[in-house]
C-alpha cells in the first residue's frame, strides 16, 4: 500500500518539475527571438499598433537607419546573403530621389559597428503596384503596404557575414545594453529628395541563407521589425530638437493616412 502522503509529494514534485521545464523552454524562446534580419532607425519610436518604429524628420536632416542580421546569435542561421532593401511609398508622393551613404553606428545606444558597409546599388524602380519578390521566388507579403497605389525602389545591400557587432531583438525599445548576439549592422545616412511634405517612405529587409541540407531559404525582416519615415518642412528656428550625434531627429507616431493604409498589417 503506497500512503497518500508519499502520493502528494510525488504529485508536487512532478508538478515541480513541468513547471521548471516550462521555464526553460519559456527562457529559450525569449532567448532565440532575435530575427535574421532587422529594421531600426536611430531615435525612432516603436509604434505597436503598427508594429514599427516610427520617425517624422525635417526634410533637411538626414535619417540613420540600421540594417541588422542576425550572423551568430542565438536565433542565427549564419551568414545572409544577396540582402535587399525595398523603399516603398505612395505613388503620389513625388519624384523621389534616394542617397544612401554608408556609415557606423558611432557607439549609438552602446551598439558598436566596427565595419563602414558597402555602398548599396539602386536595382530598379517598381511603379506597378507590384511586391517585393524574395530569392525563392515568393513576393514579400503587401502588409497594408504594398499594392496599386504604392511604389518602391529596390536596393542591393550586399552580403551579412561579419559578427564585429553586438545585437539585440530592437522591437518595441531600444535595448539599453546588448545581449549575447553577434552579427552585422550596416549604419546608413538616408537623404530623400523629391518626396511631398508629409509623404512616408518604408522600410523593408530580405535576403537568403543556406539551411543545415545545403539548400537556400528566404528570409526576411519580420513585420514587426521593419521601419518608416516622414518628412516634413525644413527645421524652423528655435523648434524643439533631439539629437543624435549632432544629426537632428525629430520624432512622431506617423500620419492618420500611414495608420490607415497599415492597419490591416497584423493580420495580412
Amino acid at each position: 500500500m503506497i500512503h497518500r502522503p508519499f502520493i502528494s509529494s510525488l504529485k508536487k514534485a512532478s508538478v515541480a518539475g513541468l513547471i521548471a521545464v516550462y521555464a526553460v523552454i519559456a527562457f529559450t524562446h525569449t532567448a532565440s527571438a532575435i530575427p535574421a534580419l532587422q529594421v531600426y532607425i536611430e531615435g525612432a519610436s516603436y509604434d505597436d499598433a503598427d508594429e514599427s518604429w516610427k520617425i517624422t524628420s525635417p526634410s533637411n536632416a538626414p535619417l540613420r537607419l540600421w540594417a541588422v542580421g542576425n550572423v551568430d546569435g542565438r536565433g542565427g542561421k549564419g551568414s545572409i546573403t544577396d540582402v535587399k532593401a525595398a523603399f516603398a511609398y505612395s505613388s503620389g508622393a513625388g519624384n523621389v530621389t534616394i542617397d544612401i551613404t554608408p556609415t557606423t553606428t558611432g557607439n549609438f545606444g552602446g551598439f558598436t559597428d566596427e565595419s563602414v558597409a558597402v555602398a548599396p546599388t539602386l536595382i530598379a524602380t517598381h511603379t506597378d503596384g507590384s511586391q517585393p519578390v524574395r530569392s525563392d521566388g515568393k513576393k514579400l507579403a503587401k502588409h497594408g503596404v504594398y499594392g496599386r497605389n504604392t511604389h518602391f525602389q529596390e536596393w542591393a545591400l550586399g552580403d551579412f557575414t561579419l559578427t564585429d557587432s553586438p545585437i539585440a531583438d530592437f522591437m518595441d525599445a531600444f535595448p539599453e545594453a546588448p545581449i549575447e548576439a553577434t552579427g552585422q549592422i550596416n549604419a546608413y545616412d538616408i537623404n530623400v529628395t523629391g518626396l511631398v511634405e508629409g509623404e512616408w517612405i518604408h522600410i523593408d529587409l530580405y535576403g537568403s541563407i543556406l539551411n543545415s541540407r545545403g539548400k537556400v531559404n528566404s528570409v526576411f525582416a519580420p513585420f514587426s521589425h521593419d521601419a518608416e519615415f516622414t518628412l516634413l518642412a525644413a527645421r524652423p528656428i528655435g523648434s524643439t530638437e533631439v539629437h543624435a550625434r549632432g544629426a537632428l531627429i525629430i520624432f512622431s507616431a506617423g500620419l492618420f493616412f500611414l495608420a490607415r493604409q497599415r492597419r490591416n498589417k497584423k493580420n495580412a
